[in-house]
């Protein structure tokens, strides 16, 4: 029985490394204008599997309705500045608290057509995973597009290729499978081979 409750604790704790962040559960308002740092809509905020920093949670009303996952999103710009007349960097950052697989988060453009390039580093700094997605301008049809990324991730860098002074963009629903630490794999193991060893004395 102990070794039963082991091995649910294991696998639960490699489920655990999965996340989900939408930005719904942040009030927000429609404008880069109406967000002031260390408020609680950014640049930097802390979900716990993940930190996103660049930009700032916005609600629908400033969009035209396009967040995949209403009412909110996470947009950057180096063409508005926020209420305290700091600026965005024009590009978005995600760190993990530890590495995931599988990442998938929606890309939602806010200006020109444009591609956008997401580059994935593992916990060494090297490059695992780059992809790219071309968008339509704002309110164009294809002017939301989704990006998905393999290998063991600790950061992502989501640039534009919208040039300086014109970048206008934003994310949504960012998910990811998990990478469990090796010794999350050790332990699961331990556990399995210890129920399986059990398993067999008692049916002697």
């Amino acid at each position: 029985m102990k070794i039963r409750i082991l091995v649910i604790f294991c696998l639960a704790a490699v489920a655990a490394q999965a996340g989900v962040t939408n930005f719904d559960s942040i009030a927000a308002s429609c404008c880069f204008s109406d967000v002031y740092p260390g408020t609680g809509r950014g640049p930097f905020l802390d979900f716990g599997w993940m930190t996103i920093t660049g930009g700032a949670v916005m609600s629908n009303d400033g969009w035209g309705g396009v967040a995949t996952t209403a009412p909110n999103l996470y947009g950057t710009s180096d063409m508005y500045p926020l209420g305290d007349y700091s600026w965005l960097p024009g590009f978005i950052t995600m760190t993990f608290a530890s590495p995931v697989s599988d990442l998938t988060f929606d890309v939602i453009n806010g200006y020109y057509s444009s591609s956008f390039t997401a580059t994935a580093y593992d916990l060494s700094a090297t490059i695992v995973d780059v992809q790219s997605v071309n968008l339509g301008c704002y309110s164009c049809s294809g002017s939301i597009g989704a990006i998905a990324l393999a290998g063991q991730i600790s950061m992502v860098v989501l640039v534009s290729g919208q040039g300086s002074g014109v970048i206008d963009f934003a994310v949504d629903t960012i998910q990811s499978g998990a990478v469990p630490e090796p010794g999350t794999f050790a332990l699961t193991g331990l556990a399995l081979a210890g129920w399986i060893f059990g398993v067999r004395r008692r049916r002697r």
